[in-house]
């Protein structure tokens, strides 16, 4: 029968370099993992496959569809579609149906920056292609604007 210690070797030392070598290589494990999850959301994205945290469109289920209508200069009118439709909105378009410029902005709750403008002119329609839960129209001082929202 043999012993580490009769080769000369410390047992403790030895379960403490093992035990650094595994923290090691869980850390290093831990790092791929979220490397892997945040290209296999870029590949979502590139192509159009929805994030596990998403709730898909659904064909089945009628689009929720409003008109946000907003008056005076400088104003501002929030919809808040996720509560609208019980879900993060993943398909639809949004069209300026009146005779006024338009700013659109599309607001996700878990972004970390704040949303790009978009102005739409009068019969204008943009369909985005991203994620988002509300939509924020702004009057751009041209008079009365109307948008019409459609989410799904």
């Amino acid at each position: 029968m043999f012993s580490l210690k009769s080769l000369g070797l410390d047992p403790e030392a030895l379960q403490r370099q093992a035990q650094d070598a595994f923290e090691a290589l869980r850390c290093e494990l831990e790092g791929i993992k979220q490397e892997l999850a945040a290209q296999r959301v870029m590949l979502g994205y590139e192509y159009g496959q929805v994030p596990a945290d998403v709730t898909p469109h659904d064909p089945r289920v009628l689009p929720f569809v409003t008109v946000v209508t907003v008056e005076g200069t400088g104003n501002s009118e929030r919809v808040n579609l996720t509560a609208a439709i019980g879900k993060t909105v993943t398909k639809g378009h949004v069209v300026n149906v009146g005779s006024a410029k338009a700013i659109v902005r599309f607001i996700q709750d878990k972004a970390v920056e704040r949303s790009v403008d978009y102005v739409l002119l009068p019969g204008a329609a943009i369909e985005p292609s991203w994620f988002y839960d509300e939509l924020e129209v702004v009057e751009a001082g041209e008079g009365k604007v109307e948008v019409q929202v459609l989410a799904q």
